[in-house]
């Protein structure tokens, strides 16, 4: 049994990825695996959806965010 290297760090490369801090090349290899892999294209949906939730709550005055917290995300 082979292990793929990707899979080592495919957390990182999701957030990095949903983030837009990808370069060309790592860019390019995550979309053909997203293609390839339905449930890793739904766990960069679900990044990109769950850091548009916290930036609207980040910019939301009304719901009080600890600033140690701030600092965190």
């Amino acid at each position: 049994m082979t292990t793929d290297p990707f899979m080592n760090d495919a957390d990182q490369k999701i957030a990095a990825f949903a983030d837009g801090e990808l370069d060309g090349e790592q860019n390019l290899e995550m979309l053909n695996r997203m293609a390839k892999d339905p449930s890793l294209a739904q766990r960069v949906t679900e990044h990109q959806k769950l850091r548009v939730a916290v930036g609207k709550a980040m910019g939301d005055p009304s719901i009080k965010t600890p600033d140690s917290l701030r600092d965190q995300i």
